[in-house]
């Protein structure tokens, strides 16, 4: 963790669980660990990610019982994400633009966002989970569902596991370091 994002952790945390559980969900994007992220914040939170936006870019998809819906992410590593061959021509099929852009990608995936109560499957490829498991679970490839541990993992899982150790560990070290700053208990 750098050290701007240890001020912006200490300046973003309070004395609620919330308030770390939050820095360690956006943390994990900040640091390139995910490409983005899904996360419900307050008014206050919101203001505490635009501190961030040097970084990472957030696109606002819906409000909820005085809550936004947020996809945080991490431009460079995302686009890096989206740009992989078969991901491309997976979302093409899916009626992404044919010319990509990474906002034009992001709006895409915003608007369907907000015209579904449920996420379009094709959101595991933005949050940065292996692309055999989303299209697995998007039923363009047919691998065995070998266990459920973050997502749904198919075929063999030794990959889809160090991606999540990698994003479990990202999160436990901003949130450890959340809790210490303001001295939270758990």
């Amino acid at each position: 963790m750098d050290l701007f994002m240890k001020q912006w952790v200490k300046d973003s945390t309070t004395n609620q669980i919330a308030s770390c559980y939050f820095c360690s969900n956006v943390g994990v994007v900040y640091s390139g660990v995910k490409p983005a992220e899904i996360i419900s914040v307050s008014k206050e939170n919101l203001k505490q990610c635009s501190a961030l936006c040097h970084s990472i870019n957030y696109s606002i998809f819906g409000k909820k019982e005085g809550k936004y819906k947020l996809l945080v992410y991490h431009p460079a590593k995302l686009e890096e994400t989206l740009r992989n061959k078969i991901v491309l021509q997976s979302l093409r099929q899916l009626g992404y633009p044919e010319t990509f852009h990474l906002e034009d990608y992001v709006n895409t995936l915003v608007t369907r966002l907000q015209s579904s109560e449920d996420f379009p499957h094709e959101i595991g490829f933005f949050l940065g989970y292996p692309v055999k498991d989303v299209l697995s679970f998007m039923g363009f490839i047919q691998l065995p569902l070998a266990k459920t541990m973050g997502w749904r993992m198919y075929g063999d899982t030794k990959t889809s596991e160090q991606v999540y150790f990698q994003i479990k560990h990202a999160k436990e070290e901003i949130l450890h370091y959340a809790k210490q700053t303001q001295a939270v208990l758990s």
